[in-house]
């Protein structure tokens, strides 16, 4: 019977400590953030995984992350071996808004260098809007969002 074989999987799991659906977390006064070993009684975080690490690590790590250019966008939980990725929720609550608004950047540049149809604007001046297409091979005149135009350029 299938039934019984699901419940026996799921007491199985259970046996062995894996829980189908982790709890959040629960404040107590012993938890201690793994990376700076600081008690973090309030100001700590974590994400499904439940690995926990207090708010100013969460903040270093991302701004480190943040440097390692695109790489780093692709951020895991901060525990040795766990490759959780960091949802974007936890970029915005540890990032300051000037920092948020480089982790956009960072967003809008990697989807647009991993998009065949979707090109920045070849202005040399330089311009901040991007081009779609559906076919890249076809395109021979851009009119930029800007004003620019790439048949001035002839």
């Amino acid at each position: 019977d299938l039934r019984l074989m699901v419940l026996g999987l799921q007491a199985l799991l259970k046996e062995l400590g894996i829980d189908q659906n982790p709890k959040p977390l629960e404040p107590q006064a012993e938890d201690y953030c793994v990376v700076c070993y600081s008690p973090v009684s309030s100001s700590k975080s974590s994400l499904s995984c439940g690995h926990l690490f207090c708010n100013d690590c969460w903040k270093n790590y991302l701004l480190s992350k943040l440097e390692d250019s695109q790489e780093g966008l692709i951020a895991t939980c901060q525990q040795t071996g766990c490759l959780l990725k960091v949802p974007d929720s936890i970029w915005r609550q540890h990032l300051d808004p000037e920092s948020i608004k480089f982790y956009e950047k960072a967003l809008n540049k990697s989807f647009t260098e991993d998009n065949r149809k979707i090109k920045w604007c070849p202005n040399p001046k330089g311009c901040e809007y991007v081009v779609e297409t559906v076919d890249p091979c076809a395109v021979k005149d851009i009119k930029c969002g800007a004003g620019w135009n790439s048949a001035s350029i002839v």
